[in-house]
């Protein structure tokens, strides 16, 4: 199953100056900054094979623009089963603009926990991890 990629923006394009900042991001002076807002699913229990869909909703709080050049979304470390590991972004995503990130999922046929980790990627330099933890029964 291969992960599909950015499912929405809002993209406010802030750049600097009196900003308006409906999503209340908290700015860094960092570069390559993120909140995450939300994860979906929590610690849910799936049956062996299920599949299912996991969701990240973060904003831009670093003090760069993210676009398809720069940012790429990348699987770091945990529970894989096959698919790209390595996304472009599809649009960009301004200062304090959110951004949702979805990967498909297959659940293993062995029961237990399980952790899957994703994260962003400038270059080699890995930022905002995003984690999801599921269970198989």
């Amino acid at each position: 199953i291969d992960p599909l990629f950015v499912v929405t923006s809002d993209s406010l394009g802030i750049s600097g100056g009196q900003e308006n900042n409906p999503n209340n991001a908290v700015f860094t002076n960092q570069p390559w900054t993120c909140g995450v807002r939300s994860v979906t699913p929590r610690g849910t229990q799936y049956k062996p094979g299920e599949e299912f869909t996991a969701y990240w909703t973060v904003v831009n709080t670093g003090n760069k623009v993210w676009t398809s050049t720069t940012i790429d979304f990348v699987y770091l470390s945990g529970y894989w089963q096959s698919g790209k590991k390595i996304q472009d972004l599809s649009s960009t995503i301004g200062r304090g603009s959110l951004v949702t990130f979805k990967v498909l999922f297959k659940a293993p046929k062995a029961s237990g926990s399980y952790a899957s980790t994703w994260s962003l990627r400038v270059g080699s330099t890995a930022f905002c991890a995003m984690e999801i933890y599921f269970d198989v029964q």
